[in-house]
């Protein structure tokens, strides 16, 4: 039938003979967008390439699920061959998230925060091909992998629920970083290097060198740079010149058995002349006094020792009249003893001996020391075990001594190098011509004198106890040698004196003596208790140094100690200082000292000529009955 619509023709397709195309609406259903992609998602699909990809930079969003999937056991009976297994019918599931994963090794899938499901109405054209919306999956990091087609995972094909649609948020990443990240990163970073460092410079530059075997070693070489500093400082042109006159003052009070005195010493002296004047006042018991001398000192040219001349006043006062009757004469009387006297008490035909044409100089003096500090610091100043003289027994510990904190060694002197250092030092100075000259040794048996000396080396170490322990400390902070002690051992006199003490009573009863009674004066002289002698320095790290000399004893009931200090500045080249005493025996009255000492140098005129009117020592010692 022919058709009779003209204004709205059907159209046709001319690639199927112009077959009339079908509306929409008169078409087979189509299928729903989102049951297609349920369908391509849920249900077992062949591993193909994608027909048409969608975006190759945006995955599928994954399904919800909103609870476990229950799956109830069926009990299918025996196998046997004959038989099939009966088909496991399994109901309809609603699709909710696992609360407990059904296989402990697949992870629960990830929480998903998405906007709601947004479900679009779709336009169906006649002539564009249907085209999924893209889809944008708004999900935290981590992706959702389906689980494999197997009978232990049924697959629901219900059509879902909501249909993922484009989200209105942005994907998360969670790998980004900010600036305040990166500036936290940056921090941290630079903190834990800090801490390395900090613990590094702790471990190399406090605990490793302050471990008690390294402050030893330290200690040994460090105190022999500080001996070539104070050489080096004292042969200075500078410091020379201004030592090159220098004064001494001594004030203090003694006081022993009931008399006390007060004493003063001013002298002044440079490299051939000097000028001394000692003051003493005392009272006791008698009559107070007062003695006045002074003393000048002249070094001749070539002369090994000086011409000397003295006056001494208020003798009478000390009661010397008893022993002569001229002694009054030569009160206040300038006395000389000069060259002359030197060469009488040599033998008769023997000059006296002569130095080459130049008197003994502080430079001679620091000449000498430099070459000992040099054998000190190959034998005593070190840690080489080839050579060292003060080998380490044991560490004590940490103590406090002098106000300072020291390691706390026990020591012992290694005999054989002490024996080689002795020979070396012996070597070394007497190749030294300021030596010779100090020591004004005739050149004939200069020889002969350095040989008997190597030699008195090894008798020497035979003779003296040298491998028992003493004490050495070490300043924890400088690392330098900071006291030596020595005790006193009393068993080896004391059993030789016991040995001749017994060996008396034996001779005493033979010959019918008192024996015991008669050897009870070896008792006197057995010692028993305490006695040690230490010296050393403390050093501020400035051009201030300490040294002090300290000997201390608790022996038979009596107890004694004596002690010098002396600080030194090595800038000034000053000394200050001061002596104690102090002695009480078991029996009698205590004895002290107490002196106070300082030099500098002096810029003065040292008056030492001689005085104008003296009288020869030979003719005072024949008027007091000393010519003999």
């Amino acid at each position: 039938m022919e058709n009779k619509n003209t204004a709205n023709p059907r159209p046709t397709n001319p690639d199927n003979g112009n077959e009339p195309i079908t509306p929409p609406s008169q078409t087979t259903a189509q299928p729903d967008p989102v049951s297609a992609y349920n369908s391509a998602v849920f249900e077992p699909q062949p591993i193909t390439s994608p027909a048409a990809p969608i975006n190759p930079t945006i995955e599928p969003a994954p399904v919800i699920i909103s609870s476990p999937l229950d799956v109830q056991p069926q009990n299918v009976g025996p196998v046997s061959p004959d038989t099939a297994p009966n088909p496991v019918e399994l109901p309809p599931q609603p699709i909710t998230s696992p609360t407990a994963p059904i296989n402990p090794t697949i992870e629960p899938a990830p929480v998903i925060n998405s906007s709601p499901l947004d479900v679009q109405p779709q336009s169906f054209g006649t002539e564009v091909p249907i085209k999924p919306k893209e889809i944008t999956p708004s999900i935290v990091k981590g992706s959702f992998n389906p689980p494999p087609n197997s009978a232990q995972y049924p697959i629901n094909n219900s059509p879902a629920t909501a249909t993922p649609t484009t989200s209105n948020y942005p994907a998360i990443d969670s790998t980004a970083t900010t600036p305040k990240d990166r500036k936290r990163a940056f921090m941290f970073f630079g903190l834990s290097v800090f801490v390395v460092i900090c613990i590094s410079i702790f471990v190399f530059a406090f605990y490793i060198p302050n471990l008690p075997n390294n402050v030893w070693a330290t200690g040994l070489t460090r105190t022999a740079k500080q001996t070539d500093i104070l050489i080096k400082k004292v042969q200075d042109p500078e410091a020379y010149k201004s030592l090159e006159k220098s004064s001494i003052v001594l004030k203090g009070k003694a006081s022993t058995d009931g008399a006390s005195y007060d004493v003063i010493l001013d002298s002044q002296y440079d490299s051939t002349k000097s000028n001394s004047i000692l003051d003493v006042r005392g009272k006791g018991e008698g009559t107070p006094y007062k003695i006045n001398a002074q003393v000048k000192t002249v070094l001749p040219d070539s002369a090994t020792l000086p011409n000397i001349y003295f006056k001494i006043s208020g003798l009478s006062s000390l009661g010397l009249d008893d022993l002569s009757a001229n002694i009054k004469k030569y009160d206040n009387t300038w006395v000389a003893v000069e060259q002359d006297y030197y060469s009488s008490l040599l033998e008769p035909g023997k000059p006296a001996e002569k130095q080459d044409n130049k008197n003994v100089t502080q430079q001679d003096v620091t000449s000498v020391l430099s070459d000992l500090n040099s054998v000190a610091k190959e034998y005593v100043f070190t840690n080489d075990p080839e050579k060292a003289v003060i080998e380490k027994v044991s560490f004590v510990g940490t103590e406090q001594s002098e106000g300072i904190k020291a390691n706390h060694y026990k020591a012992k002197i290694n005999k054989t190098h002490a024996v080689a250092y002795c020979k070396a030092t012996t070597e070394k100075i007497f190749n030294n011509k300021s030596f010779r000259r100090i020591a004004g040794t005739d050149e004939s048996n200069y020889a002969q004198i350095k040989k008997e000396s190597l030699k008195s080396c090894e008798s020497s170490a035979k003779d003296t106890d040298l491998g028992k322990p003493f004490d050495m400390w070490i300043d924890s902070k400088y690392k330098i040698i900071h006291k030596v002690r020595v005790y006193t051992d009393f068993n080896k006199t004391n059993k030789k004196l016991e040995e001749e003490k017994a060996s008396c009573i034996k001779d005493s009863e033979s010959y019918g003596g008192g024996g015991q009674n008669d050897c009870k004066y070896y008792d006197s002289s057995i010692q028993k208790g305490v006695q040690y002698t230490e010296f050393g320095q403390v050093f501020k790290g400035n051009s201030q140094i300490k040294l002090f000399l300290h000997n201390s004893g608790d022996v038979n009931g009596s107890k004694s100690d004596s002690r010098l200090d002396l600080s030194v500045d090595t800038d000034k080249l000053e000394l200050s200082g001061k002596f104690t005493y102090l002695a009480q025996p078991k029996d009698g009255k205590d004895s002290r000292a107490d002196i106070s000492i300082i030099s500098k140098p002096y810029e003065g005129k040292v008056g030492a000529d001689k005085p104008a009117a003296t009288v020869p020592i030979q003719q005072v010692l024949n008027d007091l009955g000393f010519n003999q």
